[in-house]
């Protein structure tokens, strides 16, 4: 058994040409083995990236996903999650430089997909919340759908992907500004919103464990004009909050 599981390591590792411990990888057919698993990784980037894949073309996206997929090949059957490691990927390559949006926007794919792959919760409703006091809102304990993913960007990179869930693109008029954004999951549909200072600083404190009261008055402290009761109803409408 030992023996075995020796000979497929050596065997997924030659493959990806990472290694020559495996004799079948000295056989004339086994370029058939490896032009297959590469293509097919390939083919599962381009899925689950399917915006960063648009934004290079073809051609450029297969060349960076190979050399993801030799460095970085699947450890796991299920390739819809292949691919955790492609945004810091993209980041530390010399299309960083050219094209400094698209790890950003390889980020939100990724949240994405895992915002779809989250485990599920039964999310605080809104009637639920209406039925208590004021006092009781205040200091009611909430945390985040498992769902739920949040980051607040140094690019426009959520606005890019949105702009690219068409077929067609128009052209884009999207201003280079850092902005948040919120991906949740409600009724097994993923949404992203795009979310501003405040929104984003009330789902971090939230995220934090403050009490709603609390994260409040910290978020009007720093943003006065902030409308709280309106981000608090996003966040129900959008079923990103549970009870702890």
């Amino acid at each position: 058994m030992a023996d075995f599981a020796t000979f497929q390591r050596d065997f997924a590792a030659a493959i990806y040409g990472a290694g020559d411990g495996c004799p079948a990888a000295r056989l004339p057919g086994f370029a058939v083995y490896r032009n297959t698993s590469l293509k097919g990784a390939v083919d599962a980037l381009c899925a689950n990236y399917a915006v960063v894949a648009r934004l290079l073309g073809a051609e450029s996206f297969s060349a960076i996903a190979a050399e993801y997929v030799r460095a970085h090949p699947p450890a796991a059957p299920m390739l819809a999650l292949f691919g955790d490691g492609f945004a810091a990927f993209i980041a530390a390559s010399p299309l960083h430089d050219a094209l400094p949006y698209l790890a950003d926007v390889a980020r939100v794919e990724r949240w994405w997909t895992e915002s779809l792959f989250a485990a599920d919760a039964e999310p605080v409703e809104a009637a639920a919340i209406a039925a208590q006091g004021e006092a009781a809102i205040m200091t009611m304990p909430l945390a985040l759908h498992p769902a739920v993913r949040f980051a607040w960007l140094e690019t426009p990179a959520a606005a890019i992907w949105v702009a690219h869930q068409g077929d067609e693109v128009d052209d884009l008029e999207i201003d280079w500004a850092p902005q948040g954004l919120l991906i949740s999951r409600i009724d097994g549909m993923v949404t992203l919103d795009i979310i501003e200072q405040p929104g984003f600083a009330l789902v971090e404190a939230i995220a934090g464990g403050v009490p709603l009261g609390e994260a409040a008055v910290q978020v009007l402290s720093a943003h006065p004009d902030a409308d709280i009761a309106a981000i608090f109803a996003q966040l129900l409408a959008r079923g990103a909050l549970v009870h702890p």
